[in-house]
């Protein structure tokens, strides 16, 4: 067999996988315009955004224990407290703020048959956001944001329960926002899960 041969057909041998039967389990009842998960988090460290996201999920493959989804995030939060250091000479203060985040982007879920689960997530999407502050006019706008998340829960019946945590980073802070500075960041929180 001549070598562009072998590797042509090494580079479909993957794709007979998909031709093969699956040994899956029968999909949940969930229908795919109903949200299979809600994740309530934080971007760490400063300013504090409590956020609640929901989450739809779309199964692309699934095997016995393992899934390939598409999945869309919603969600958003709002800033709990002030921080300072705001502005082009970092003289004001941010007094309020929020984050509303859409995502579209793929999933791995893994739960073995003891229970436990695993997964990563990597979305991509515009994240709308608005601040109000002490000396500067009040601002609104949009970036784009990458988000990669990992989770670690167990199945409990119909749901799985679980922590996740990641980065989310914005693509470019324009100048001309003072609040996108902190739009983003490392993230930490607890999902539910009913796929």
């Amino acid at each position: 067999m001549s070598a562009p041969r072998a590797l042509t057909l090494l580079a479909l041998l993957p794709l007979s996988a998909l031709a093969l039967p699956s040994h899956a389990p029968p999909h949940g009842s969930v229908p795919g315009w109903l949200p299979r998960s809600v994740q309530l988090g934080t971007y760490l460290p400063t300013p504090f955004v409590p956020q609640l996201q929901l989450q739809w999920e779309w199964t692309l493959i699934q095997e016995r224990v393992d899934a390939l989804v598409l999945v869309m995030e919603l969600g958003g939060g709002v800033q709990l407290g002030e921080v300072a250091g705001a502005g082009p000479r970092r003289n004001a203060r941010m007094v309020s703020g929020w984050q509303a985040p859409a995502l579209l982007g793929l999933a791995y879920r893994g739960t073995r048959t003891g229970g436990f689960h695993w997964g990563v997530t990597v979305a991509t999407g515009p994240t709308f956001f608005g601040a109000t502050f002490d000396a500067l006019p009040r601002e609104q706008g949009a970036v784009g944001l990458v988000e990669g998340k990992v989770q670690f829960g167990w199945k409990a019946g119909p749901a799985t329960w679980g922590l996740y945590g990641g980065v989310a980073q914005v693509y470019d802070r324009p100048a001309r926002y003072n609040a996108a500075q902190w739009v983003g960041g490392p993230l930490l929180g607890v999902f539910a899960d009913w796929r």
